[in-house]
C-alpha cells in the first residue's frame, strides 16, 4: 500500500482541515528560480543529477506550454534515476505491504538486494520485457463510514518503476496546473485549500452567498483510459512512454486469487495513481475559469450587474467547493452544467444527491 494516496483528514470539507505534505527537491530548486512559487523543503533522498533533470523539464515545460517532451524513456534507462525512485518506495511505510508477489521491504534491505532489483529492472526496461503485473486488491475502511476504500497494490518492481515515471512527468506537470488545485501536489496540503476558501469568505464585495461541495462519484475508479492517455499526449511525444503508463492502467486486479481486467480506473495505492487523477482532473480545474477564476475584474463586474455570478473554486484531488455570489438559480444552473461536463468530456458522474447547495 502506497500511503501518498490519501490521509484520513483530507477531505475537503469547511469542518474538517485535514494536513497533507509531500515535498520534492526539484520544486525547492525550481522555486528559487521562479519557475514555480511553491516553497518545501526536501525530506527525501535526490542526486543532484536527477535533480537537474527534474528542473530541466520544469524549466522548459514552463517556458513552452505546448510543448511536447520527447525521448523521455531514455531517463528511465538512467541507473541513478531508478535508484531514486527505489529509495522512495522503500522509504514509504506501504513497501511494507507485499503486491502479488509478496515481495516487501524486508526483502531489498540488503545492499546486493537493491541492486538486483534496479539491475532487473534495467534489463527488462531495455530489452522491451517489462510488464506491469497486476496490482493486489486491498479494501481499508472509510474514515467515520462503514464504507471501504478500495486500494490497487503494485508489486515492489512495479512500484519503483511508476515512481520513475512519477519524477519524470510530475516537474512537466507542475508548470501546467493551476493555483485551484491543492491535492496530492509537491508543498500543498489539505489546508492549503480549506484557507484559500476560509480567506475568500470574509471579502465583503464578493458576497458569496452559495456553496456547492462537489462530489464526483468514484472518481478514481471511473477515468477513462482513453481520454486520460491523450491528456497525457498533448505533453508527452514518446510512445513508449504512453504505452509503458497504458500498460500500468491495464495490468489488471487479483482479487483473493482472482483476476480482473482494469478497462477503467486508475487503482489507488501506486505512487503514479494520484498524478495520474490531477492530470485527468485539471481539465475541470481549466472548464472552471470561465466561471469566474479566470475572468478579469471587469468580466466579473458584468456578470455579477446582469446577475449571472461568478465562482470561487478549490479543488483538493477528487473533492471540490464552489463558492458563487449569484443567485441560487443560477448555482443551480452551474450544477448541471458542471455535470453535463463532466459526463460528456471526462466520462464522469456528478452525483446530485451528494453535490448540495447550502
Amino acid at each position: 500500500m502506497y500511503k501518498r494516496s490519501r490521509s484520513r483528514h483530507s477531505s475537503l470539507s469547511l469542518g474538517n482541515p485535514g494536513t497533507w505534505r509531500r515535498t520534492a527537491g526539484w520544486v525547492r530548486d525550481a522555486q528559487r528560480e521562479n519557475i514555480r512559487k511553491e516553497a518545501c523543503n526536501m525530506s527525501k533522498p535526490i542526486s543532484n543529477d536527477v535533480l537537474k533533470i527534474q528542473r530541466g523539464l520544469a524549466r522548459k515545460a514552463m517556458a513552452s506550454p505546448s510543448h511536447r517532451f520527447e525521448k523521455l524513456w531514455r531517463v528511465l534507462y538512467q541507473e541513478d534515476w531508478l535508484k531514486t525512485a527505489q529509495a522512495h518506495v522503500l522509504s514509504n511505510k506501504g513497501a511494507r505491504t507485499p503486491g502479488v508477489d509478496g515481495v516487501t521491504k524486508k526483502d531489498l534491505q540488503a545492499e546486493t538486494q537493491k541492486a538486483a532489483q534496479i539491475a532487473r529492472i534495467l534489463e527488462n526496461l531495455k530489452s522491451g520485457k517489462y510488464r506491469p503485473q497486476p496490482v493486489r486488491r486491498k479494501d481499508i475502511p472509510k474514515p467515520g463510514k462503514k464504507e471501504t476504500r478500495p486500494l490497487g497494490i503494485p508489486t515492489m518492481d512495479d512500484r519503483v518503476v511508476q515512481e520513475a515515471v512519477r519524477m519524470m512527468l510530475e516537474p512537466i506537470w507542475e508548470s501546467d496546473f493551476l493555483e485551484c488545485s491543492s491535492g496530492f501536489r509537491p508543498g500543498r496540503k489539505t489546508w492549503d485549500a480549506i484557507s484559500e476558501i476560509y480567506n475568500r469568505i470574509p471579502n465583503s464585495h464578493n458576497r458569496h452567498r452559495w456553496i456547492i461541495e462537489g462530489d464526483i462519484r468514484k472518481c478514481f475508479d471511473r477515468i477513462n483510459h482513453n481520454i486520460l492517455l491523450k491528456l497525457i499526449e498533448k505533453r508527452v511525444n514518446d510512445r513508449r512512454i504512453v504505452n509503458l503508463i497504458a500498460g500500468m492502467l491495464k495490468a489488471g486486479v487479483m482479487d483473493d486469487g482472482i483476476f480482473a481486467r482494469t478497462e477503467e480506473g486508475t487503482p489507488q495505492g501506486g505512487p503514479i495513481s494520484p498524478l495520474l487523477a490531477n492530470i485527468y482532473l485539471h481539465e475541470l480545474d481549466v472548464w472552471m475559469q470561465r466561471h469566474g477564476p479566470g475572468l478579469t475584474p471587469s468580466q466579473k463586474r458584468q456578470r455579477r450587474t446582469k446577475h449571472i455570478g461568478n465562482a470561487i473554486y478549490v479543488r483538493y484531488a477528487d473533492d471540490f467547493v464552489i463558492l458563487w455570489n449569484g443567485p441560487r438559480s443560477t448555482a443551480e444552473a452551474l450544477r448541471e452544467e458542471l455535470r453535463l461536463f463532466l459526463t460528456n468530456e471526462l466520462h464522469l458522474e456528478l452525483s446530485l444527491e451528494k453535490t448540495k447547495i447550502t
